[in-house]
């Protein structure tokens, strides 16, 4: 394969990652720092890049250490983060069982081939009225504009609110992610538009995962309509030997800490405990 596309498409698949940070402050919804959260990231070994496998619970600063800055938060009280991007401010939810009901979500394929001409592509996005949507694989970037300023960013799709006085007509992606309102009467549409890249090589191929829900306010919070679980394929556990084992970094006490704590936490179940116990044996084995 041409060097220059090979090149391109793993620039591509780092943006999507976005650039890294050695630690993650945790907060709650008022910005207080939640102490006890179990943050858990892993770095492959990759080009120029050992692996390493870093596993901290939140001092009582909120801080963390992390090896990337894509991984997991679990914590006795909060809404779990499973295989999302860690900002340097990380936020977590109370479960507070107040569903959000109709929200809707599809998906549009991309095919992207390098060696072609097209660099941008039209994203269909039916529930905002003139507004368009579009995605540019080379850059893994989304920009989405409007004829008026009828675009409001937020932070999150879920839990974030809106400020009416920012408003745009224009808005582009983070980290390969998007959420924003679009005016819609006298309410609004709330969307999250979010990149998966399903392969890179040799024609580059991504789904574009479009959630939405109309007709609410910009203070109206939106909550899951359940909380998110770990599944089979959540976590990529690599198997471990003593010959074949990652950098561990941990909390101090780390592993009295980990007792127990799989069924005290929002959202434990087999799955997350395969992880714990993943956890558990590379940090014996690093001792």
């Amino acid at each position: 394969m041409n060097f220059k596309i090979v090149l391109q498409l793993s620039i591509l698949a780092l943006l999507t990652t976005g650039c890294v940070h050695t630690t993650v402050k945790v907060v709650d919804e008022q910005g207080k720092p939640v102490e006890g959260a179990l943050v858990i990231t892993e770095q492959p070994k990759y080009i120029m890049q050992s692996w390493k496998l870093y596993a901290y619970f939140t001092d009582k600063n909120g801080k963390a250490k992390i090896a990337t800055d894509s991984g997991q938060v679990f914590s006795k009280t909060y809404h779990p983060l499973i295989n999302k991007h860690l900002p340097e401010t990380v936020n977590l939810y109370s479960v507070k069982r107040n569903k959000t009901e109709n929200i809707k979500k599809e998906s549009t394929l991309i095919e992207y081939d390098p060696k072609g001409e097209k660099k941008a592509y039209a994203i269909p996005l039916n529930s905002c009225k003139d507004v368009q949507l579009t995605f540019y694989p080379q850059r893994s970037e989304f920009i989405v504009k409007s004829k008026q300023k009828s675009l409001i960013e937020s932070k999150s799709f879920y839990f974030a609110t809106g400020d009416i006085g920012q408003r745009h007509s224009m808005l582009k992606s983070k980290y390969s992610r998007l959420d924003f309102y679009c005016k819609n009467g006298n309410s609004f549409n709330k969307n999250s538009i979010a990149l998966k890249a399903i392969q890179l090589f040799p024609i580059g191929k991504f789904k574009v995962i479009k959630t939405h829900v109309d007709n609410i306010s910009l203070d109206t919070p939106l909550e899951p309509q359940k909380i998110e679980l770990a599944n089979k394929n959540s976590f990529y556990i690599r198997e471990l030997t003593p010959s074949h084992k990652p950098e561990v970094s941990t909390s101090k006490n780390f592993k009295e800490k980990l007792k127990g704590f799989n069924e005290q936490m929002v959202g434990g179940n087999q799955y997350t405990q395969e992880l714990f116990d993943y956890l558990l044996r590379a940090v014996e084995l690093s001792e």
